[in-house]
């Protein structure tokens, strides 16, 4: 069993030798799929259907979850176990998309950063998040979206 050191060691030694689009792209190389690739119907379908799937299989687990809780038992650690797979699966499909196409290839992180500012203008002006009947969290009277457009090659 890691320690919460030992995982924050392996994840800051994780951060300074490769990202998880280098290690994607490692599989990519490996199994012969699309690199910085111009878009094509076949590999844009690809991705959409390879994102579905595991959006699908994120949302799965999380509906287990609340049926579980429904039940009235506790969220099991095999379950939280269930859905950090899961997650896992999505990000790397969301970095093997980012890593497929030459145009965005190199610009997520910092496109990530321009959208982080643009969800945080979301605040009203005393500084509190506007939220609709959900608890989502909406746009707000300060809201500016993000422009990306500079960073698409």
């Amino acid at each position: 069993m890691l320690t919460t050191l030992q995982r924050y060691i392996e994840m800051v030694h994780t951060m300074r030798t490769t990202t998880r689009e280098d290690k994607v792209a490692e599989f990519h190389r490996a199994m012969g799929t699309d690199i910085a690739s111009q878009p094509r119907i076949s590999l844009l379908r690809l991705r959409e259907k390879l994102l579905w799937e595991e959006c699908a299989e994120v949302c799965e687990e999380l509906n287990n979850m609340e049926m579980t809780l429904t039940h009235g038992k506790s969220v099991e650690k095999e379950q939280w176990a269930d859905l950090l797979k899961e997650l896992c699966d999505l990000q790397y499909v969301l970095s093997g998309t980012i890593i497929s196409f030459n145009a965005i290839m190199g610009s997520f992180n910092p496109a990530f950063n321009r959208v982080h500012s643009s969800n945080m203008s979301k605040l009203d002006d005393e500084g509190n998040p506007v939220l609709n009947e959900y608890g989502k969290v909406t746009k707000g009277p300060n809201y500016k979206a993000p422009n990306l457009e500079d960073l698409i090659t």
